[in-house]
């Protein structure tokens, strides 16, 4: 009989070790939590949850749940109880014990995040007490991750084409900038301007702020993870170059800086005329519709008289149209002008009207047919003249050299990756790709705003700096940025 019970002992001892065998990287289950109570003689269990909530950057709790946090198990004495433990998408760890004293140890917080802190000291152990009353209900043991944070600066600076030093008027002068956080919430900063400080400010998800040159705005607490992007407001007389205008926020922090230089853009000016032919004295005014960058403009004009559109940048796109009425005796030579101002130039845009005995009968189907040459153009002909690069800023503009880095300990499987981009030229989007060490070039028309934005790829454990991004193209000579998108990898990133 005493045999028996050995080997029944045996085996079922044999069996516990083998279950922990199995289960033990994984957390202790409460299969094996039961058997080793047994053996222990003591066959209560009490349901034990630990969950794992995220705090804001300035100690404020919230009902965040974190997933992926460890623990292991002790009891007060310090003998480890099964093995690893792991928060799940709730954010909780859920367990059976017997009565007793115990304490979780928190070893590796989630990705992002930091142990949490109580006057300045860490917090990794969460003690608790599985009494006989906890038998109706669980023990709820509750811990908190602080977030880790980088430090963004924002910075501007100005300076002449011609290298004269900057007037007093220009130190004043304000600069309006954009910034969006990719994650809602509050963001307080100040402005830094020499030794003096200004109070706290805030921006809650997106806003606008405005500094002076050598002024530089500071935002101390940025959740590690989250991504800004930063867009100057330009003026025409400034070009604009920047660094790291977007990223993923990191430990190390960011530093975007906002270089304005003073380089005046040419004016032009529109001049419309109107003249009224076949007829003395004609006192009928015209309506006229002008489209200048994108901006209505209604107006009217009688024979003889002009209206002068003034100090249009270069680069403005402009279309100016006569409303002409139905069944009207009087027909403009032509009804409308298109085109862009390239520079200081006074552009003329002559509408005359012929007045008729009667109006113009309706058009013909044959007369609305276009007109065909009498030989057709040849394939040579019809071929764009592109230059391999540009010869005059004036016709061509500037090249953008768009390079594709990655850097720290990253899976050697994303060196063939293609990561996915979008430049934008003056709100109009070019979608492409670039796999690591890739370069691809494209051709900015002068004075144009140009961005360059990848897709996130922080859920698959990179955070994204972007040099030379974001700024103006120059009107007054051609050059070629050199833009550089590097994908550091952080590790394994956990969105839940």
């Amino acid at each position: 009989m005493s045999k028996h019970r050995y080997h029944i002992g045996s085996v079922l001892a044999v069996c516990l070790l083998a279950f922990m065998f199995i289960t033990g990287t994984l957390g202790w289950q409460s299969l094996g939590q039961q058997a080793l109570n047994e053996l222990q003689g003591d066959t209560t269990q009490y349901d034990v949850l630990l969950i794992k909530y995220a705090k804001q950057a300035d100690g404020t709790t919230t009902k965040q749940p974190l997933s992926n946090a460890q623990f292991y198990l002790y009891t007060k004495e310090g003998k480890q109880i099964g093995g690893l433990y792991q928060t799940d998408e709730e954010g909780k760890i859920a367990i059976h014990l017997s009565k007793g004293e115990y304490y979780f140890k928190e070893t590796h917080p989630r990705f992002g995040y930091t142990f949490d802190q109580k006057d300045g000291i860490i917090i990794q152990k969460y003690p608790f007490v599985v009494t006989e009353q906890d038998e109706k209900q669980e023990v709820v043991v509750i811990a908190y991750n602080l977030p880790e944070t980088g430090q963004l600066t924002l910075e501007k600076t100005l300076r002449n084409a011609d290298g004269e030093e900057l007037s007093e008027e220009q130190k004043q002068q304000l600069f309006s900038f954009h910034i969006t956080f990719s994650q809602e919430g509050v963001y307080s900063y100040v402005i830094v301007s020499g030794d003096k400080q200004s109070e706290r400010r805030y921006i809650r998800t997106e806003g606008d702020l405005e500094l002076r040159h050598g002024e530089r705005a500071v935002w101390k607490h940025i959740p590690v993870g989250v991504t800004y992007t930063i867009r100057e407001n330009v003026s025409a007389d400034y070009q604009v170059e920047s660094t790291e205008h977007e990223g993923t926020m990191t430990k190390d922090g960011a530093n975007a800086c906002f270089i304005n230089t003073y380089d005046p853009a040419p004016r032009g000016k529109l001049l419309v005329t109107k003249e009224v032919k076949g007829v003395e004295g004609e006192t009928k005014a015209f309506d006229f519709v002008a489209v200048i960058s994108g901006e209505s403009i209604h107006f009217q004009l009688k024979d003889g008289e002009q209206k002068e559109f003034p100090d249009l940048i270069y680069g403005t796109e402009y279309e100016v149209k006569e409303v002409v009425e139905e069944g009207s005796v009087y027909q403009p030579e032509q009804g409308v002008y298109t085109g862009t101002i390239r520079g200081e130039e006074t552009i003329v845009l002559p509408f005359v009207n012929v007045k008729q005995d009667k109006p113009d009968p309706p058009s013909t189907e044959e007369e609305n047919e276009p007109d065909i040459p009498d030989h057709p153009s040849t394939e040579e002909e019809n071929e764009p003249n592109i230059p391999d690069k540009p010869s005059t800023p004036e016709e061509h503009g500037s090249w953008i050299q768009i390079t594709k880095r990655l850097a720290g300990e990253y899976p050697k499987d994303d060196q063939t990756k293609e990561f996915s981009f979008v430049l934008f030229i003056n709100g109009k989007e070019t979608k492409f790709t670039l796999k690591p060490n890739e370069t691809k070039e494209f051709l900015l028309p002068a004075g144009a705003t140009y961005e360059v934005k990848e897709q996130s790829y922080y859920e698959q454990g990179y955070a994204t700096t972007i040099t030379h991004g974001y700024g103006t193209v120059p009107i007054n000579q051609g050059i070629t940025i050199k833009t550089v998108v590097t994908n550091t990898y952080v590790g394994t990133v956990m969105t839940t």
